[in-house]
């Protein structure tokens, strides 16, 4: 894939692929395609976006990125990334830096038929205890990752 590139669908997209989120404080955010659903889904304009720990004044090169993790992350439609960042431009390799998508429930209770789910891909049954331990793999609109960085802007202090 030859970058930067603005996406039309999440046919051209690669788990890895980030984007860069400027911040009203100055500041830079990162967000990530986390994961693609299968194509046999049909789901053409959807993935899961995830938000970086990184919040710098300094525009974000790939090495900055090296290593980093998702503080949060949900399903969001493509448009998102011209939205909130403008285009892709460039891809982290997850697998060899350890960045892999959050672990998070389906659903919002408990429910017999509910998933744990990392990414797309199911885990396991959900149990009832697990209301408490993980985040619901919940819808974004198109500024929510941008709202998310903008209300933990001091979080990436503690990482730098």
């Amino acid at each position: 894939m030859k970058y930067p590139f603005i996406p039309k669908s999440n046919k051209s997209l690669t788990a890895g692929d980030y984007w860069i989120i400027k911040l009203e404080n100055g500041n830079y955010a990162v967000g990530l395609v986390v994961d693609i659903p299968e194509i046999k889904t049909k789901l053409r304009m959807e993935f899961i976006a995830g938000l970086l720990d990184y919040s710098n004044s300094k525009k974000p090169e790939l090495e900055d990125l090296l290593n980093a993790r998702i503080v949060k992350q949900g399903k969001t439609h493509v448009k998102t990334i011209g939205y909130t960042g403008k285009e892709i431009v460039g891809n982290i390799n997850l697998e060899s830096n350890g960045i892999e998508p959050l672990i998070q429930r389906s659903q919002i209770g408990f429910q017999p038929d509910a998933w744990i789910v990392r990414g797309y891909r199911r885990v396991r049954n959900m149990k009832r205890d697990d209301v408490e331990k993980y985040s619901v793999l919940g819808g974004w609109g198109f500024d929510m990752i941008k709202i998310f960085a903008e209300e933990n802007k001091n979080w990436a202090q503690q990482y730098l």
